[in-house]
């Protein structure tokens, strides 16, 4: 059931890939078949890097790691291939009876965060280095998975979906993160808002500026008929 959902997501990201090409996103392929390659494995890095988030803020917040899995592989304690499919596991234990609310907020929204992080860092370098083509669509799909991480961990458990629809956690893990940090929901929900939408405006660019440019072009030709009717 794994493999079936994550190839049905994979069909159905080649088909918006091939909607994004025909509008000039920037994905320049004469066959699609390099993101369709390329989907899963990058959605387990990202996936790795998400739970590498939670071991890495969860460590700095005084907590001691002792299990990580990514997939069918056991990270740590010791590494080893399982048979049993597992999105991503980490546990991170204090040594007292209950974990700190603050710092157990803080591993818990370390996940998500750091996704966010990598995916401004991706965006960033596709905005000021010249790429090849290989290179671009490998770091947007990277990237979109980390744009889409933290706004999809929140939202979908809380309409009865898990972390990605049918995989991962089924709780909203960086809300729950947040509010044991302190920070208030309005505050984190407009800084979700806010930083999703101006991943999505960088990674889309190209297609922005074309729409935007269309639409110019459309009020220019609907001012220009409007003086002829004067």
């Amino acid at each position: 059931m794994d493999a079936v959902f994550l190839i049905t997501i994979s069909f159905f990201v080649v088909i918006l890939l091939e909607k994004m090409l025909k509008f000039g996103v920037g994905f320049k392929y004469e066959t699609l078949l390099l993101p369709l390659v390329l989907f899963i494995p990058l959605g387990l890095v990202m996936d790795f890097f998400h739970e590498f988030g939670h071991v890495m803020w969860g460590v700095a917040a005084g907590g001691r790691l002792t299990f990580m899995k990514v997939a069918f592989f056991e990270i740590y304690p010791r590494f080893a291939v399982t048979p049993q499919f597992d999105l991503g596991y980490v546990q991170v234990v204090w040594d007292t009876p209950s974990p700190p609310a603050f710092e157990y907020g803080l591993f818990l929204v370390g996940g998500s965060l750091t996704t966010n992080i990598i995916s401004w860092l991706l965006a960033i370098v596709l905005l000021k280095k010249s790429l090849g083509y290989k290179t671009k669509v490998a770091l947007k799909i990277l990237g979109i998975f980390g744009v889409l991480d933290l706004p999809f961990y929140v939202l979908f458990p809380q309409i009865g979906l898990r972390h990605w629809i049918f995989l991962g956690g089924c709780q909203p893990e960086p809300l729950i993160g947040a509010r044991m940090a302190g920070i208030p929901d309005p505050v984190f929900c407009i800084m979700i808002v806010l930083t999703t939408l101006g991943l999505i405006f960088l990674y889309f660019k190209p297609f922005w500026e074309k729409a935007w440019k269309r639409i110019r072009t459309s009020l220019g030709m609907f001012h220009f008929k409007q003086g002829e009717n004067f």
